[in-house]
Order: C-alpha cells, then structure tokens, then sequence
C-alpha cells in the first residue's frame, strides 16, 4: 500500500479491497496479466471478467480481506479518550489504520466537573473498552455534567457548624453533597467556654456566618478557641503555684508590633499564650518553644523554660493575656501595653539598677513602680523597665537570678502572687554588670544568657543577646555590654569590643529617631568609688572608646550604674581623647565645663537597692586638688569633678554621705518625652523626688 492509499485510509474510513484479478496473482486463477480487472466495496461478491486468464471463469469468486482497518473514536461531553498502545489520544487523533487482527484498549478520562457515564458504539460499560479490529470499529466516550458538589466541614476545637440549605450538622454529619451553583451559608455554633476563631479553606474571616458557591467541591474548616477569661489577675491561677516556676515577663522583641512573653515551668509539655485586646474581641493563642534547663544547670529542680513571640500587636494598645500549661490555665487575665511606634510623640520608662539581692529594699522599689491609682493607672506611667546591670548577685548564676531577680521583682518570693510583678505587665530591658558576669569578663554571663530573650540583629552569635537596640515611639535605645572595656588585654578581647563598638556606630547612624538613648552598666562619669578614679583603666577607655560614638551620633542621655548612688551630670561633652571640653584647665573650685544640647547628660540609676555607695567628692575642690585622688584623677583625665549637676543649690547627688537626702534613698529613674522635652525625676520608693530635670533634643 503507498502512503498516498494509507492517508487516503486515515482520511476517509474508506476499506478498499485489492482484488487478486486485479493485481494479476496466478495464485487466484489468473495465468497472465489480464487486460481487464475491476474493485468492489468490502464484502463484495463481484469478480473479474479478463480475456487473458487461463483460470476457471466460471467459479466462485475470490476475496482478499482487508489488511488494514480504521478504529474511529469520538467524544460526547468534556473528556479524553486514549489507547493504551498510544495510537488513539482524543482529542487530537481520534482515528487510526490499524493492521486487521489488532486488539486495542481504549480508556476514558473525564475533564474536570465532569463525570465518565460509559462507552457506545463498539463498547460498552465504564471500564476499559477493549476493540478487536477485525473490521472497521468506532466507540464514542461519553461524559456528563456532574450536578452535584460536595462540601466538607472541618473542626478545630469546641464548637458546631449547621448549614442552609440544611445537610450539614458538623459534629455529627459534616459532608453533604449539593446541586452545582448552590450558594451555601455556614453557621459557626460556638461551645461552652469557646470563642469563634474563624474560618479556613473556601471561607475566611472571623464572622460566625460564611457562604460559598457549589461550583465546585468544597473544604472549610471552623476553629474554635478557649474563651478568654475575664475577672481580675490571678498570677498564678489558683491551685497552680507548684506548676509556675518563673512568674512570666515580658522582653522587647525588635517591633511595636510584637513582643516575647517567658515563663517556667516545673514539668514539660505543651505551653500557650492566649492574649486579646483588652477592650474585648477573639483571642489568639500562640503554643510556647520549651527550653529545658536540668537542675545541674540552675542549681535548683529542672526548669522547663517556656518562650512565646506575640505578633500582631496594635501599637500602643492594651492587651490582656492568659498562660496554659498542658491545657490548664497557670495565669489569667495578666494586662500590658504595647511598645509605642514612629507615630507617638510620647515615651515613658524607668531605669534602675544594682538591685540584684534578697534584701527588702529592691522589693520596695519594685512596689514603688507598680504603685497605682484609684483609676488603676501606674502611678509612674511606664512603657517598659530598664536594668543598668548587677541584676543577680554575686555571680548571676541561674539560681541567683531566680532567687534575686525573679521572685523578688515579681512578687513570688516574698507575696506569693505577682500582683504587684514589674515584669509581667511591661517589657524589661536588661543590660549586663559586673556580678552578672560573675565578676570578670572572661566568664560567660549564664545566669542571665539563659533567662532572657533579646533582639540579635547585626551582633555576632557570640555575643548575641549581650547588647542589642530597639525603638519605642521617637526613641531608639542601645543596650551595651561594659565589660567588654573590662577586657583582659588579649586579641581576642579587644577584637569583640571593637566589633561592639563598630555594631554601635552603624545602629546609631542609621537610626531617624530624635531621641537616642544608651544603657550600661559601667560609670563612664561618677563621684563614687567605682567613678573617676575608681577604675582607671576602664573609665579611660570608655571615655576615649565609647562617649566620642555616642555624641557625635547625639545620644542625649546616658543611663549607668555601678557606682550605688544616684547622680546626674551637667550635659557635657568630650573632645576627642574624651576628655571633658572646657573653656579652661581644670584647676580651682569654679566649674569651667562647657554645657552643650550636643552633649550628653550622664544618670547614675545604681540605688535600686544594694548598700549605696559613699560619695568621694569635696565640693570645696571640685576642680583640682594637689594631693590624694583628686591629684591622681587631674593627672589622668585632666578633668575634676565639677561635671555633676546643681539641682536648685545642691548638687543632683544622693549617696550615702548625702546629708541633704532623706533617709531612705534607694529608689528609681523615671524618664519621661513629650515630643522634644525629656523631663528626668530621680523618686525614693516611698515617692520623695530627689532630682528632676527637664532637657531638649537639640
């Protein structure tokens, strides 16, 4: 057969039988090649009536049976029809010459919405159709509209879904089969104790009613949550005190948007955070990441530390938050503030430090903080609580933190409940002392590695958490580590301050804030004996280090301890060796030093409740002095110690020698902006103002 005969084949579905006459095969009668021959249609009977054959004429007429045959498939309704040997793939080609004698199996797809009801022609049924080409074959696939749709409901907790038009009861029958293009409206049923969560899958959003469009099938998911509780605080819920090991607190966490709340646990497991605004609306729940901590490493029992990041915050906003442990609530009702964002003119914070023991004075500052009014409004409004470092004595072990910080900042120790804690409702902000690197800057501050959570960006892991930045409404705050000015004088050491020091230069350039604030721990400016001359080698380097990056990015305000007193300088600058800039040598009793909005006031907040410190200053030799450390501190800095500040006729000083302070002096820092004022009071924690202060931005 040409290729001209088989195309012809595959175009029309003609059969053409070559008759043997007119081929002239001998094999069929013919002797010779006849002069005349003729065709006929499959099935034909006709023969040949040739001159030149010397065959039997007058017999039974010979026919040859096709070598090929056409299997034609067709399509009704929306599908595709395929041969097994590849030969058939409809659409597309929907015949083919196939040689007589073949088997073929043919299989049926259906296009979406659509459904295969069964083969006619040469098969039938819905299974896999099977051509026997012993002739001409055509089969026709056909697929019908599928007329229904099928939707599923899903749970997620304590609650129900019923549907219009009815069908689904979800718990008992959640899927139901509908006609095609039927709008069906769910119903969220909520259960005893259960707040509606929203929906998921084909519905969205967090009404209690969802409609969806049958034109396809359907999936849609109903959560449910544990209804937030109402009522007053209970820190811990009752029964649950063995369970809650570590009052939760609250840590800053790079946005206004977001915040980190940790807590302890005594057992492992599955801990949450459900948390809402405090104005009502659903709750939403966050599971915890554990951390376990054995008893080899906090010197107590094993503690199961547990860390939720809180997302989604409105700025600002308050909110109220309830802790679960394995299903049972351990604290509810518990209340904080967002940070503020780049639209709030105002801050507030307080700052103190070197309050990290079990006497009862850093327990009366805590009280003093987390008084309020008869409105239930803190006394001194606060955004978040800064640590200047020393936060666990003496060497800021695990157990020293839980026993010198948290129970004691939290109200667990000494009150058995965290009514008054100043850690659960605002972020605290800690900052590295001495004691918490237990004494030397070649140990690992474990104790407080361990507990806190903090920002990491752009330090390297191994120093991650040791300083850190965030931003608060139009103030960006720094966290600094000190110690690393207390290195041992190794490569290693001064390569890591360095690599802080570079860290701080690059946060500060690239902040926009009008406010810029550092914290740390170590007295860059004091009158006491950890001040001027109290360690040379590191306040020089800091001087020289440390104060000319602050003031030439415009940090206004420098908050440190160390030194247990309270103390306020003049706001001062420093040249470039960082010494104090004056318009004169230091030397005689009247202060030379130049007072500059580019400078920056230094606060000493260390009275947060250790011994307070003496103060090493005469004031009748401010400046200068020929003999003893007033020689030694000339000689080394060429500065005296006329930098601290008057308040009214007395200097903004309170130590133990102070004899125009009251009695009790421990106490506090609050900080305060109002658009471009920083207002700074220095309160006892019975409320007596020792200092205040009002500054502006530039």
């Amino acid at each position: 057969m040409t290729n001209v005969n088989r195309l012809l084949l595959r175009r029309t579905g003609t059969f053409v039988v070559v008759l043997a006459a007119f081929l002239g095969l001998a094999a069929c009668g013919g002797g010779g090649g006849g002069s005349e021959g003729s065709s006929t249609a499959a099935g034909s009977t006709t023969s040949s009536g040739g001159t030149g054959g010397t065959g039997d004429t007058g017999g039974d007429p010979v026919v040859t049976p096709p070598s090929t045959v056409v299997l034609s498939a067709a399509i009704s309704g929306q599908g595709t029809v395929a041969a097994t040997n590849g030969t058939i793939n409809c659409p597309g080609v929907c015949s083919e010459s196939l040689a007589t004698g073949t088997s073929v199996t043919l299989t049926a797809t259906p296009a979406a919405n659509y459904t295969f009801s069964g083969w006619s022609g040469a098969c039938t049924g819905t299974g896999a159709c099977v051509v026997a080409m012993d002739a001409a074959k055509s089969v026709t696939a056909n697929f019908a509209s599928i007329t229904s749709r099928v939707l599923t409901v899903g749970l997620s907790g304590s609650g129900s879904v019923t549907s219009s038009p009815a069908g689904i009861s979800c718990g008992s029958d959640c899927t139901q089969a509908y006609t095609s293009g039927t709008v069906v409206t769910l119903t969220a049923n909520v259960g005893s104790g259960a707040t509606f969560g929203g929906w998921s899958g084909s519905c969205s959003g967090n009404s209690t009613t969802c409609s969806v469009t049958m034109s396809s099938a359907r999936s849609v998911t109903a959560s449910f949550a544990t209804a937030p509780s109402s009522g007053a605080m209970e820190l811990p819920v009752s029964g649950q005190a063995a369970t809650l090991v570590r009052y939760p607190f609250l840590q800053v966490a790079g946005s206004p948007t977001s915040l980190r709340i940790v807590w302890a646990t005594s057992s492992s497991g599955t801990s949450q955070v459900q948390y809402r605004l405090a104005a009502g609306g659903n709750a939403t729940t966050v599971t915890a990441s554990q951390v376990q901590y054995p008893s080899a490493t906090t010197g107590i029992a094993t503690f199961y530390q547990q860390e939720a990041l809180v997302t989604g915050l409105v700025p600002g906003g308050s909110y109220l938050y309830d802790v679960i442990h394995n299903g049972t609530a351990v604290a509810r009702n518990v209340p904080f503030v967002a940070l503020r964002d780049s639209t709030a003119t105002s801050v507030n914070f307080i700052a103190f430090g070197d309050s990290g023991t079990q006497y009862s004075t850093p327990r009366a500052v805590r009280d003093r903080i987390a008084s309020k009014n008869a409105n239930g409004d803190y006394v001194h409004p606060h955004d978040f609580v800064v640590s200047v470092g020393d936060i666990a004595y003496t060497a800021g072990t695990y157990a020293e933190y839980n026993a010198n910080f948290f129970d004691q900042m939290s109200g667990r120790g000494d009150r058995g409940n965290g009514d008054n804690s100043i850690l659960a409702t605002r972020p605290f902000v800690p900052a590295l002392g001495n004691h918490d690197y237990v004494q030397s800057y070649a140990n690992t501050p474990s104790g407080y590695l361990a507990s806190f959570v903090l920002p990491t960006g752009g330090v390297p892991a191994s120093d991650a958490e040791r300083y850190y930045s965030f931003d608060s409404g139009d103030a960006h705050i720094v966290v600094l580590d000190s110690m690393k000015f207390d290195f041992n004088g190794s490569s290693e050491s001064a390569n890591r301050l360095q690599t802080m020091l570079d860290w701080l230069d690059a946060d500060l350039a690239a902040t926009t804030k009008t406010w810029r604030i550092a914290i740390l721990h170590h007295a860059i400016f004091s009158v006491s004996s950890h001040g001027t001359w109290g360690d040379i080698g590191q306040n020089a380097r800091m001087r020289q280090k440390l104060a000319p990056i602050l003031q030439n990015h415009g940090v206004q305000l420098a908050l440190i301890g160390h030194d247990h007193i309270y103390q306020r300088t003049k706001r001062i600058m420093v040249d470039g060796n960082g010494k104090i800039v004056r318009t004169a040598t230091c030397n005689g009793t009247t202060s030379n030093v130049v007072e500059s909005n580019s400078g920056i006031v230094y606060i000493v907040a260390g009275n947060g409740g250790d011994d307070l410190h003496n103060s090493q200053v005469d004031t009748t030799k401010v400046c200068g002095d020929p003999t003893g450390s007033y020689a030694d501190n000339v000689a080394n800095y060429g500065d005296g110690y006329d930098f601290v500040a008057m308040n009214g006729s007395t200097p903004a000083l309170v130590a133990a020698n102070t004899t125009s302070a009251p009695a009790r002096r421990h106490g506090f820092t609050h900080v305060s902006i109002a658009g471009s004022t920083m207002t700074i009071t220095a309160y006892t924690y019975e409320g007596v103002v020792l200092d205040q202060n009002t500054m502006s931005a530039h």
